[in-house]
């Protein structure tokens, strides 16, 4: 089923990744990179991806889709959250400044740093709602039409 995928790439967790961004640098008072919607969507998607193996693999399990979804959440919550910190403490000098050439670099790690920060919140609410909505309404038609 292509669901999941969808979920897991959906333009709603793009569109807030780059929000996310765009008012970071904003705030910073800086110029967008096009390397960061790069990084961006490698660690969110892998993060979105990981959420739904996990919900599926509990569903074929034999959890329904609430439960499927609340251990899954429980158990990626950490990785998800590991690599999040850690690509903000490696972005984290290059957005202070520190060491020679970080100015050509700042926007990127600044960009990265507040992509990351909302869409990684919102991967982990947003994705999960996604899912539910998707997978329950093909469940509704699947007994509806049984």
């Amino acid at each position: 089923s292509f669901v999941p995928a969808l979920v897991a790439l959906g333009q709603s967790t793009a569109a807030l990744r780059l929000r996310g961004a765009q008012a970071t640098l904003a705030t910073c008072g800086l110029i967008a990179s096009s390397l960061q919607i790069g990084l961006l969507v490698g660690i969110v998607v892998k993060n979105g991806i990981l959420l739904i193996d996990m919900a599926n693999k509990r569903r074929v399990a034999g959890d329904d889709v609430t439960q499927a979804l609340v251990i899954a959440g429980r158990t990626r919550l950490r990785p998800i959250v590991m690599t999040t910190l850690a690509a903000i403490a490696g972005l984290l000098p290059l957005a202070v400044g520190l060491g020679s050439g970080s100015e050509m670099e700042r926007p990127l790690a600044i960009a990265v740093i507040g992509g990351l920060s909302t869409a990684t919140a919102f991967t982990l609410i947003l994705i999960p709602v996604l899912y539910a909505g998707f997978v329950g309404m093909r469940d509704i038609k699947s007994e509806e039409a049984a």
